[in-house]
């Protein structure tokens, strides 16, 4: 019988973002960049030779240089050539993109939630509610009814059907936000990335800045969710950067960003609920979904 393996949080531990699992990586090229993370400096930064990598994975060079090529191309490492006094390369320099602002993160204190039975209700005049937007409630209120619809059916049946109350509230609201989700920010668009452009001082041609500009509006919906994508960017941006992010950088970059409108996501899935009606209904005999839809 094998030994039971145990661990020993003294030596330490690799932490990744939960982005880098959504990533379509080999199974080498993954455990490459844990190895490359475990050595990696502060700044994201090590200088591992070809035959180091390979005795630590049990592949070839050959294999080794296959995942480093993997990685460059999903956007997450970059290497570059490090030469000696007399002009002959020596090692390569790599440097795991987002190691130095997931660290940065990592390092900062978290604050602790407060249970309600830890709250201090020693004065009559406090109200300790949480405070909602009648919207965002109301949605709750939505998806709960939704929820104890569905029960445990398989998609796309209903373990008891949604009435007609629910279903007539559930389109009045998508129809109430849809105007709201369709504004036009294209001028913040473009002078939050002139902005960033600036500030970073990259060299950007005309065609590489409307390239950026046209994924921006087409992904980015709200003043709220350009600024996260803005702030995020102005985070991971290194100094030695010329150039612009490449469409698929800018595109995982707004992919990694977590949902930051409530609103927008609760919408969504009521969205889905109603589309999943309407397959069931499909599904029913033409008499029994008319005789429904009467009562």
């Amino acid at each position: 019988m094998p030994d039971t393996f145990t661990a020993d949080p003294k030596q330490g531990f690799v932490a990744f973002p939960m982005s880098v699992f959504d990533l379509e990586l080999c199974p080498g090229a993954f455990r490459t960049l844990a190895e490359l993370c475990r050595m990696a400096n502060l700044e994201g930064q090590c200088w591992p030779s070809l035959a180091q990598l390979g005795k630590r994975l049990g592949r070839s060079r050959a294999a080794v240089s296959g995942y480093i090529a993997e990685l460059r191309d999903a956007g997450v490492l970059e290497t570059e050539n490090q030469k000696m006094a007399n002009g002959y390369n020596y090692r390569l320099r790599y440097t795991v993109v987002f190691w130095k602002a997931w660290r940065k993160e990592l390092s900062k204190p978290t604050e602790r939630s407060v249970k309600p039975t830890e709250r201090p209700l020693r004065t009559k005049n406090h109200i300790h509610k949480n405070k909602q937007s009648p919207d965002v409630a109301g949605f709750e209120n939505l998806l709960l009814d939704w929820k104890n619809s569905v029960g445990r059916a398989p998609y796309p049946d209903f373990t008891t059907w949604p009435a007609t109350k629910l279903l007539d509230q559930t389109q009045a609201a998508i129809k109430s936000k849809a105007p709201a989700q369709q504004q036009n920010i294209s001028a913040d668009i473009n002078r939050c990335f002139d902005e960033f452009i600036s500030r970073n001082k990259i060299k950007a041609s005309l065609s590489d800045r409307t390239g950026c500009i046209r994924i921006l509006s087409d992904q980015i919906t709200t003043g709220e969710r350009l600024n996260a994508i803005m702030d995020h960017l102005n985070s991971i941006w290194q100094e030695h950067w010329s150039k612009p992010p490449t469409p698929t950088q800018l595109l995982k970059a707004i992919k990694q960003l977590p949902p930051t409108n409530d609103t927008e996501a609760q919408l969504k899935l009521l969205k889905s609920y109603l589309q999943r009606w309407k397959i069931h209904q499909q599904s029913l005999p033409s008499t029994l979904a008319a005789a429904k839809v009467a009562a």
